[in-house]
């Protein structure tokens, strides 16, 4: 155990259940793409960084999950952000 938030024992190894995905809503472990996916798409990929971002799963995890190296997982990441940006800022000038 690592200590206690309000009152709830944490181990070193919780995962969050739920985080807000690349497209505004709710990401959980089973919404990420398969593990046996032949063709990456932008979204997929996206996905996967917000989840790590946001901690719904490791860096690690993902890497041994789909078979990444840590550098495509940053790369995404920071793709992903400035995607995410730039579909802010053409959904604020509509």
């Amino acid at each position: 155990m690592v200590g206690e938030w309000f009152g709830v024992a944490m181990s070193r190894n919780w995962h969050l259940k739920a985080v807000i995905g690349p497209d505004g809503r709710r990401l959980t472990l089973a919404d990420l793409p398969p593990i046996d996916l032949k063709r990456w798409y932008p979204q997929h990929k996206a996905c996967i960084a917000t989840a790590v971002r946001k901690g719904l799963i490791s860096a690690e995890e993902a890497c041994k999950r789909y078979r990444l190296t840590m550098e495509e997982i940053q790369i995404w990441g920071m793709r992903s952000t400035v995607v995410v940006s730039k579909g802010f800022a053409l959904a604020a000038k509509n």
